[in-house]
């Protein structure tokens, strides 16, 4: 066993630091007393810069996926919400088209026109036959 002389707001770091790369405080030690001795002999550090790099690299891979399934899903929900927006616009211009005909036909008829029609008291039931009083449906 090595004691290594540091401050505790060093250790403390050196242990934050760890617990970010996900690895233990023995095993990151190790890597980086391997990195530095290769460095002094003039030797590049393949097994400790390699086990560092692959733990990277497999977390950047894992971030990448979950960003890619991301991207589809709001894809797929951006593609449902035009879809039910395109088939709302439809269900409007039917709507329009059959107030259209009713106003056309009841000016052949000679009845009067919607508008024209007798006021809906606030506390009297619609008249769209939703069963709702008229201020709580399209008196709003």
């Amino acid at each position: 066993m090595v004691r290594v002389p540091v401050t505790p707001a060093t250790w403390s770091t050196w242990r934050r630091y760890c617990d970010v790369a996900g690895i233990s405080m023995g095993r990151a030690i190790s890597a980086l007393v391997d990195h530095e001795l290769a460095a002094v002999v003039g030797e590049p550090s393949s097994e400790s810069g390699s086990w560092f790099e692959q733990q990277t690299q497999a977390r950047l891979a894992e971030r990448e996926r979950a960003l890619t399934e991301r991207e589809d899903e709001l894809a797929r929900s951006e593609d449902r919400i035009r879809r039910w927006s395109e088939h709302l616009r439809d269900r409007e211009r039917e709507v329009e088209a059959r107030e259209w005909r009713l106003e056309l036909t009841q000016k052949l008829a000679g009845q009067p026109s919607g508008t024209a029609q007798a006021k809906t008291g606030r506390n009297e039931r619609c008249p769209c036959g939703s069963g709702l009083k008229y201020k709580n449906c399209h008196g709003r």
